[in-house]
């Protein structure tokens, strides 16, 4: 690691420990290491580096940490790199405190165990930096890293669980410029990101590509952006490649960069699945290529481009800038989207059922083509600036299912070539019809923009803009205005236009045989609607599709069709006067209606209400009490129980928005207050275990009356030797191990053991003629920990020294234990002493069954013991007698 490097972490890292307080340190335990700055290399592999609790005091460590030992912790203000000799070694419970630095230089990750909580925990003001210029540091394994702080890397693979509080940044840290920096997600162990922080290209990255999730050992990984969570690139010089198997953004994805010369994107979006989720992807300095489809809404902004082929079903797109590609961008959701800003767009397409609400203008260069939905104008223009047949609107794409709608004052515009002779649709209606215009350009015709809009009835009177004012005609019309105007006013202007309807569109009274199309002469000294041609229906006009053409139109305006125009009718729920008094709609009854944009029956509470005398249909209601007038799946607020663990017992109470049914996590009755919501054995009404430390029922006290799931030992037993004891018990079955702890009878601390397979212990270092107590507890499982109660204290005397004292190291064992009668004794005096010995049994009333004259060779007696079947399953006690001391055991005799 170059000093550069150094100095560029620690001034990151000091800045971060001025802002945030450094993490509490964890309860010591024996068996934990601390780091310290010890050698020149930070390498974890030195021992010089480390410091182990012993249960009292911090003491140099003689081998450095793996996963086999307790908390590894380092401390603020060192620094500890892993080298190439920790391949393979697994780790767990690390904790960098604030200010502390880990390195992985080494060519491949770092295994974690799953081990106690967090494996890896980057704590705020910490760095964990993986710059190796090459192989693939990074983590792998069963455990799970939370960071809260910084991970820096250049090249990284992710095979196990990421969770990201804190700052995840692509930085060539040394200032080199380098081809590519990698930050694999591998699918292969379940590589999960799970980003609330920020994941971030830094501005001095100067590398070609930065991939994001693909290409490491194994399939694809995933990234879950929460909507905390902003995934952005900031460099000008480099491409974020996000290649995932899976990628859901409920937050935001940046494109931050103003592009330096020969990148034609800074953002690549390349994923197996469509990107899901209500986040935003945002075009905010560079330009984006999106290879796959997505739910997310997109911003693109003023000047910049987005790249893709893709079908959106997000709530919305915001363009003003360019949205390009060689196939369409397809609008596909299944609920209205929103299209908005002031852009330009290569290919569109309309292929959701939910359709399209414009809240802003756009022009389509190239294509534009009908599947499914409609596009809704409202006070905004659409132009086709294509004058290509082959490449505009494909004429039998639109249909009444697909269609533009121009409800409002806005309009579709194409831009039509001179005098071409060949039709050109504008596939245009009103919310309910699909009211299609044909115009074609006869030859004097110039090469012109031409703008056409669909209005609801037909009025007596329009003002310039051809907007409608004064009083609806009521009877024998088709109820609509097709309004048709030119961008330029062109002198030799000669098209023919062709209408279209429907039965449902027409009038009472309508006739299709005395029917005429007329135009509204704005030229007229009073303004007023002259008839073209009377134009009788033909066999081919026939329903369901009407049909009326008219040819050399060299004026454009407001254009109609109708049989006679003033007929007052009943006045119904139509938006029209059909009575003809000047008012619509009157002497009905209005009720107040609210916008459900999410169609759940709930109204926008924001919404003040539409008075309406009929029902607006499908996405309005009666009420505006929506909790979430976006999501369909939600509509209802009620104060509920918090029950994660879903025990029954609750943690308070929250105001939760919800549908049909209670959400996972929330109840609306409560048995009583949990105490530990999280874990549903652990509540007011559970069982106490004995063994575990936890306070299951919730009563403020840990084991306190339980059922013991983990049975201490029993029948402890002391063997007094000159410089030791050797303390014994019976076997557990299907323990774990075994905890010893002893110290002097009346002191207040206990010294502990290390942990022990075997069901036996030796106690050095004793004060001789000092009485001391010991006890044991079980371990029955690791992970989780479970563990008995300390067994009933046993006592002794420590051995005072004599000149005729068998050295310690003495021990005895009796195999197998239990036994069926025929075993095996071995004493081992620990010196190399011969002389003879008395071997004796007892049963339980004291009972001598047994006695036997042995030598001891050199310090050991071995003898097979074949016992009388007489004697019956039990405990039995054996003795060992020399001239200096009486050695005791037990067995169970069981056949």
């Amino acid at each position: 690691m170059k000093n550069s490097t150094l100095k560029f972490l620690v001034g990151i890292m000091l800045f971060a420990a001025t802002q945030l307080s450094e993490r509490k340190l964890y309860a010591q335990d024996p068996g934990d290491f601390r780091s310290k700055n010890g050698t020149a290399d930070h390498s974890w592999a030195n021992t010089a580096n480390w410091e182990i609790y012993d249960g009292v005091n911090w003491i140099p460590a003689s081998y450095w940490p793996t996963s086999a030992d307790g908390v590894i912790t380092i401390l603020s203000g060192t620094t500890i790199t892993i080298y190439n000799d920790l391949i393979g070694i697994p780790l767990d419970q690390i904790v960098l405190n604030s200010t502390a630095i880990l390195y992985n230089v080494a060519w491949e990750n770092i295994t974690l165990n799953d081990g106690p909580g967090v494996d890896l925990q980057i704590d705020a003001g910490s760095s964990f930096a993986c710059t190796s210029a090459t192989g693939l540091p990074g983590v792998k394994g069963t455990g799970e890293v939370v960071n809260d702080g910084l991970i820096l890397y250049r090249n990284f693979e992710l095979r196990t669980l990421l969770t990201n509080n804190g700052t995840i940044n692509c930085v060539a840290v040394d200032g080199t410029p380098e081809a590519t920096a990698r930050f694999f997600i591998s699918g292969a162990e379940g590589g999960l990101l799970i980003n609330n922080g920020i994941f971030s290209i830094d501005p001095s990255t100067s590398i070609t590509q930065c991939p994001v999730g693909g290409s490491g050992n194994g399939p694809d990984g995933t990234l879950i952006n929460s909507s905390t969570g902003i995934i952005e690139n900031n460099s000008a010089h480099t491409v974020l490649n996000l290649t995932l198997n899976t990628l859901t953004n409920e937050g935001a994805i940046n494109s931050n960069a103003t592009l330096s010369s020969g990148f034609t994107q800074d953002l690549l979006i390349t994923c197996t699945n469509a990107v899901a989720g209500a986040g935003t992807i945002n075009a905010i300095g560079g330009s984006i290529l999106i290879q796959n489809d997505f739910s997310n809404s997109l911003n693109v902004l003023p000047g910049q481009l987005v790249s893709c082929g893709s079908r959106c079903s997000g709530a919305s797109v915001i363009n003003d800038g360019s949205i390009v590609g060689v196939t369409p961008f397809t609008f596909s959701g299944s609920t209205v989207q929103t299209f908005g800003g002031n852009g330009t767009i290569q290919r569109m397409k309309m292929d959701g059922t939910g359709g399209v609400n414009m809240t802003g203008e756009q022009t389509v260069l190239n294509t534009l083509e009908f599947v499914n939905g409609t596009i809704t104008l409202n006070t905004f223009d659409l132009k086709l600036n294509n004058t290509s047949m082959s490449d505009g609107v494909v004429n039998e794409t639109a249909n009444a299912g697909s269609y533009i709608v121009t409800s409002g004052s806005g309009r579709f515009a194409r831009n039509l070539a001179s005098g071409d002779g060949v039709e050109r649709i504008f596939p245009v209606g009103s919310s309910t019809s699909y009211l299609p215009a044909v115009l074609t350009l006869n030859p004097t015709t110039a090469t012109n923009l031409l703008y056409v809009r669909v209005m609801s009835g037909v009025n007596a009177n329009y003002n310039a803009n051809d907007d409608p004012i004064g009083t609806f005609f009521c009877e024998e019309i088709v109820n609509h205005t097709w309004s048709i105007s030119e961008n330029t006013p062109d002198p030799g202007l000669d098209i023919d236009l062709k209408l279209q309807w429907t039965l449902s569109d027409e009038s009472s009274l309508f006739d299709h045989n005395s029917c005429k199309m007329g135009w509204f002469d704005l030229s007229a000294p009073i303004p007023t609607w002259t008839v073209l041609s009377p134009f009788p229906l033909t066999a081919a006009d026939n329903n369901p599709i009407f049909t009326v053409t008219q040819t050399g139109i060299t004026q454009l305006c407001p254009f109609a069709v109708y049989g006679t125009l003033v007929t007052p009718g009943l006045e119904v729920c139509n938006g029209q006067d059909d009575d003809c008094n000047g008012f619509i709609d009157d002497g009905l009854t209005f009720t107040t209606y609210y916008v459900d944009a999410d169609f759940d029956g709930s109204g926008d509470p924001s919404d003040l209400g539409t008075l309406y005398c009929s029902n607006p249909g499908s996405g309005y209601s009666l009420n505006n009490t929506d909790c979430s007038p976006n999501d369909g799946n939600k509509w209802q607020e009620s104060s509920l129980y918090v029950d994660v663990d879903g025990d029954g017992y609750d943690a308070g109470t929250a105001l939760v928005c919800y549908g049909a049914t209670i959400p996972s996590g929330y109840s609306d009755i409560s048995l009583g207050t949990d105490c530990a919501d999280g874990n549903n054995l652990i509540n007011p009404g559970a069982t106490e275990f004995c063994g575990n430390g936890l306070d299951e029922n919730c009563n403020g006290m840990a084991d306190d009356v339980c059922v013991s799931v983990c049975p201490a030992p029993v029948n402890l037993t002391n063997v007094i030797n000159a410089h030791s004891v050797n303390v014994s018990w019976d076997v557990v079955p299907g323990a774990q191990g075994y905890k010893v702890r002893y110290r002097e009878v009346g002191a207040s601390s206990w010294t502990r053991m290390p942990p022990t397979m075997n069901d036996y212990k030796r106690l050095f270092g004793l004060t001789p003629g000092i009485s001391y107590e010991w006890e044991v507890k079980t371990v029955c499982t690791i992970a989780p920990t479970l563990a008995s109660v300390w067994s009933e204290p046993q006592t002794f005397i420590a051995p005072r020294l004599s000149a005729t004292a068998i050295t310690e190291g003495s021990s005895i064992e009796i195999f197998p234990n239990p036994n069926n009668g025929d075993f095996t004794l071995n004493m081992d005096f620990g010196n190399e002493k011969s002389g003879s010995a008395t071997l004796e049994i007892l049963n339980s009333v004291g009972q001598r069954i047994y006695s036997d004259d042995v030598a001891i060779n050199l310090g050991e007696i071995t003898k097979r013991i074949l016992l009388d079947k007489r004697n019956i399953d039990g405990q039995y006690i054996f003795r060992i007698i020399t001239g200096e001391q009486v050695y005791t055991s037990h067995f169970i005799l069981q056949r």
